[in-house]
């Protein structure tokens, strides 16, 4: 795997996970609070080679990702991670994760607070990648 679409990998998946709920009844509450738990422990351990793949000898961004989106506005897409934003990926993964175990007593509105969940983990991965 390309080191540099781990990034990516780390913001998208918990989006990949509320995307994979819509797929379950609504009475399979266990099978749709396993099915975010391991999207949140997978997207731990992205963060954690991400963290694994970071050099601190380097003082400047790494693993970096830059694509064209919008050309004719001049939009691009970038991600990198560097010496501040790596242990806030690592504790929002860590968070996250734990925060899932935490809410497995959730009742009521189980797919919809999951969904949420998993989107908020994206945007929080985006906002440090």
């Amino acid at each position: 795997m390309n080191e540099t679409a781990l990034l990516s990998i780390a913001i998208f998946l918990p989006t990949l996970g509320a995307l994979a709920l819509l797929f379950f009844d609504k009475a399979a509450v266990e099978g749709m609070r396993i099915t975010s738990l391991v999207f949140t422990v997978l997207t731990f351990l992205v963060t954690v080679a991400i963290w694994y793949q970071f050099d601190p000898a380097v003082a400047d961004m790494q693993l970096q990702t830059s694509y064209e989106w919008i050309p004719g506005w001049n939009i691009n897409y970038h991600l990198g991670v560097d010496g501040i934003s790596l242990p806030l990926v690592l504790l929002t993964g860590l968070v996250s994760m734990l925060a899932m175990i935490a809410s497995w007593s959730i009742t009521k509105y189980v797919r919809g607070y999951l969904m949420l969940f998993l989107l908020l983990e994206t945007g929080m991965m985006g906002v440090f990648l």
